[in-house]
């Protein structure tokens, strides 16, 4: 289980828990928005800029995980 969050080679927490976590923090407050008026309207306030963190956290994640392993995208 540790080795899902720790990345004992370069002693660093690994980019897809951090990204497993936004997800389900994303997830739980969608839940509870559709649950309660008050914050669907403060979700959807937000909405973008959640849509925007979202995108950039993953997309810099896998560019990472690209740069790192030399390879393109495409190949196979």
């Amino acid at each position: 289980m540790i080795n899902l969050i720790w990345d004992s080679e370069n002693k660093t927490i690994r980019g897809s828990f951090v990204n497993l976590v936004i997800t389900f923090v994303v997830l739980i407050l969608i839940v509870i928005s559709i649950l309660s008026k008050e914050y669907c309207e403060n979700f959807n306030k937000i909405g973008g800029l959640i849509i925007t963190f979202s995108t950039l956290s993953l997309g810099i994640w896998a560019g990472k995980r690209v740069l790192e392993s030399g390879t393109d995208l495409n190949d196979k």
